[in-house]
Parts: C-alpha cells; sequence; structure tokens
C-alpha cells in the first residue's frame, strides 16, 4: 500500500518552523517532524499568491505559461487526475475557496470536500468572483480592456471594504473555514476507505488572514480585549482599508504579527492531530507526506502586509518545503527548489513516468529559480543573487541577505540581461514544460560579476 499526504498551510513563513517564544518552539510538532525529516532550506514559491501558486505544484507547469486563467483548466496535466488514471484513490480537502471546486480543483478526485455553503457568504463575495471570473475569460481581442477595467474595481472594492468585507471575515471567524473541518472529514474517509494506493491533498488557510485561531491559542500573546470576534472584523477591516495605519504603528504591527503566530500554534496543533491519524492508518508503512506552503507572508518587512501579486519579499516567497516516506534520506538539503519539483518529486518517489528533468531536488537543485508574478512582475533567485523586478522598480540582493537589506547598485545593462534569462525561463516553460538547458554559464558569470563590482 502506497499513501500520499500532500499538505499545504496557506501562507507559512519559512521561518515559522524554527520559531520560538520563550526558549520553545512555536509549532513544536512540525518542528519535530521536520528535524526526523528531508527539509528543503531553500525552497521558493513559484508565484506570491494562491491563485498560481497551487496549481504549479500540480502541475508542475510555471505560472502564465500556459494561460493566465486562475484555477486548474482541463488542458493542463493535473497530478490527481493523473494519479487516479494509474489506480490511486484520490481525496481532496481545501477551506480556501480559491482552490475549490469552483475553480475546477475537484477534477480527478475521488472524493472532495471544499466545505464551501454559499449560504454563508456574503452576495459581494461572489459577485466580485464573478465579475473577476467574466474579465479574466474576456475573448483574446478585448483583453487589452482587462487592466482598465479592474483598475476602477479594485479601487472601489478598496475604499468600500469590499476587498475583505466584515461578512466574509465573520465567516472564517465563525470557523467555517477552520482547519478542523479537514481533519474531521479525513478521519471519516479513512474509515472504512483502505486501498492499496491513495492520494491526499490537504490545504490549510488557518494561517492566511484574517488571522483567528481559537482563543485559547491567542492567551499568550493577545490581551483578551482584542480576542473576541467583533474586535477582530473591525482590526483586519482595518488593515485591509488602511495598511498604511498599520505599518506606521509599532503596537498594531505588533498585534497582526502575534494574532499569525496565535494562527500558527492551531495549525500546529491541527497537525499534530493529523500525524497521529496516520500513524494510526498507516501502521507498519511509511506513507509519502510533502509539507510546504504555497507562498509565505509579509508584515512590513518591505513596506507592505500580507502577500502581495506583485511583490517578491524574501519572507513572502521562500517557503517550508519538509518530505519524509521510504527512501528519503532525512536531513537538511541547500540546494534551491520551487514549486515546479513537486509534481516530479512525488512522481519519481512512485516509480511513474514522468519525463526527464536536468536536476534533483535532493542534490544540488536549481542553477535558478523564477517566480513569475501579475503585471510582467518576476523575481529570479539564484545561488547568489535575488533580482527582483516589481511594481515599485528593479533591485539586486545578494543571496545571503536574508533581511533584504542591502541593495546592491543596479545599472541598465544589468537589468536588461536579469529580463532576457527571464524571458527564456518562460519561453522554455511555455515549449517543453521545464527548464532544461535553460541556466547558462552567462547568468553565473552575471551573478559573479554584478557581485564583485
Amino acid at each position: 500500500m502506497t499513501d500520499v499526504y500532500l499538505l499545504i498551510i496557506d501562507c507559512l513563513r519559512h521561518d515559522m518552523v524554527d520559531y520560538e517564544i520563550g526558549g520553545q518552539p512555536l509549532m513544536p510538532n512540525l518542528k519535530r517532524f521536520s528535524d526526523s525529516s528531508a527539509r528543503f532550506r531553500n525552497a521558493f514559491a513559484s508565484a506570491p499568491t494562491t491563485h498560481f501558486a497551487v496549481p504549479t505544484i500540480l502541475t508542475g507547469v510555471l505560472p502564465f505559461t500556459l494561460h493566465d486563467k486562475q484555477g486548474i483548466t482541463p488542458d493542463v496535466r493535473y497530478l490527481p487526475a493523473f494519479l487516479s488514471e494509474k489506480g490511486f484513490e484520490t481525496y481532496g480537502y481545501t477551506t480556501n475557496a480559491v482552490t475549490s471546486h469552483i475553480f475546477g480543483y475537484s477534477r480527478g478526485f475521488r472524493i472532495f470536500h471544499d466545505f464551501l455553503d454559499s449560504s454563508e457568504i456574503s452576495w459581494t463575495y461572489r459577485m466580485r468572483k464573478k465579475l473577476v471570473h467574466f474579465l479574466e475569460n474576456l475573448p483574446p481581442g478585448k483583453r487589452r480592456f482587462y487592466d482598465a477595467l479592474m483598475l476602477p474595481v479594485t479601487l472601489f472594492m478598496k475604499l468600500t471594504g469590499w476587498q475583505l468585507n466584515p461578512e466574509m471575515m465573520n465567516y472564517k471567524i465563525t470557523r467555517m473555514m477552520d482547519g478542523s473541518n479537514i481533519i474531521d472529514a479525513l478521519g471519516r474517509d479513512l474509515e472504512g476507505n483502505g486501498g492499496d494506493n491513495r492520494f491526499f491533498f490537504l490545504h490549510f488557510v488557518d494561517t492566511h488572514a484574517p488571522y483567528a485561531p481559537p482563543e485559547r491559542y491567542m492567551e499568550d500573546l493577545i490581551p483578551r480585549k482584542y480576542r473576541t470576534r467583533s474586535y477582530l472584523q473591525r482590526f483586519f477591516h482595518m488593515v485591509y482599508r488602511d495598511e498604511e495605519k498599520v505599518l506606521n504603528d509599532p503596537v498594531l504591527r505588533k498585534r497582526n504579527l502575534d494574532l499569525y503566530l496565535s494562527a500558527c500554534k492551531y495549525q500546529d496543533h491541527l497537525f499534530g492531530r493529523f500525524l497521529e491519524m496516520v500513524r494510526d492508518e498507516s501502521g507498519d508503512t511509511d506513507p509519502l507526506i510533502l509539507i510546504m506552503a504555497d507562498h509565505g507572508e509579509a508584515f512590513g518587512e518591505h513596506g507592505y502586509l500580507q502577500h502581495r501579486r506583485t511583490k517578491f519579499s524574501g519572507p513572502h516567497i521562500r517557503i517550508p518545503l519538509i518530505v519524509k516516506g521510504p527512501g528519503i534520506e532525512n536531513g537538511e538539503y541547500s540546494g534551491l527548489v520551487d514549486e515546479t519539483d513537486i509534481l516530479p518529486m512525488i512522481l519519481r518517489k512512485l516509480g511513474l513516468s514522468h519525463g526527464e528533468t536536468e536536476h534533483d531536488p535532493f542534490g544540488k537543485g536549481k542553477d535558478m529559480i523564477l517566480t513569475l508574478g501579475y503585471s510582467g512582475t518576476y523575481s529570479l533567485t539564484t545561488r547568489k543573487v535575488r533580482f527582483i523586478s516589481d511594481d515599485t522598480g528593479r533591485s539586486l540582493y545578494s543571496f545571503e541577505d536574508v533581511e533584504e537589506r542591502s541593495p546592491r547598485n543596479l545599472n541598465d545593462e544589468v537589468s536588461s540581461l536579469f529580463e532576457r534569462q527571464a524571458g527564456v525561463v518562460k519561453e522554455r516553460a511555455r515549449s517543453s514544460l521545464d527548464e532544461r538547458e535553460v541556466l547558462k554559464d552567462r547568468i553565473r558569470a552575471i551573478s559573479s560579476g554584478t557581485l564583485k563590482k
């Protein structure tokens, strides 16, 4: 029997695995699991938001290389559907509407839970999704109107709080998006559903804003008067409508972080329940377990909160990736890996054909990581530098500059070279769905030469 568990913890920063409070791990269950597993220290998201990061994880295809629609479309190789064709029983669980059946994620799953109850979601949220879906599916000849249409729509949502209205926050805070729903459903499905080969996809959203764990997980960090549902609604409404106020107020900024840390504590509790369930189910058989985030989260380190479609700071796109299973050597791996590696990694461990790749994630990894955002923004990460082209301009950092506090000087020639390399990667991905033969001596020369200046 082969069981595969792929867990995505939305917005979990890579540094939360080792984070401590008062000398004690913030996430002890995840920390212990990490210490006895293969841990990839330099794993990066392929996109800065869930809309395109999770499709990359489940298809192995870089964002925007086949299309620019959100979700899963019938024209791409999709891991659950592929495994189902190979005889696997497939189970999906998500509390994130972005990875629900609405966006095509149920394809290929024998059983799929997304816990969506449309009566609990405000009409404004549903209308926004319909509007975005309509604009994204405009005929090619009308695509040029997309940005012009979205600008006033986005401004309206921001000014009115429609971006995350109180009803939607209430929907989460009342536990409809609680990860315990996933654990409970998994437990029910495991009873009496034994099979030779099974694949489980679990997408938790408890560490996504608004951070609203059960009150007992906030006790050590959040004063009682700030734990109420009514206050949390007001607080996160303020965060979305007036981010600058939170960024410029040390007390509010710390409270925002402490709420996130509280959510991480709760997520760790859920992970502990998951591990107990898997141990009871697996017996003497070792399952293949992958724990990761779709992207990280920002807390003002570079002038913004949470995660944006056109931003690429380290805390935002660097992700935890922990793997445990038969034949996998425990320890730390320092090679560069990204979300395009997940599908081939799983298929390789299952002994299924997936095509040739030019690198081994458990070896030296890739020479360069490309993270693609909206409106042509992106970042390139090599073993020496990180180049960022976002909505504020271009910047270059040494890879060792974890805090990204010391940007390197850039000139137009260097910028254009990086841009050309990004274009090569995207074109190769469109034609072959991998990055073979893309990274040559030139990019390494650019990296080392720039750092010497």
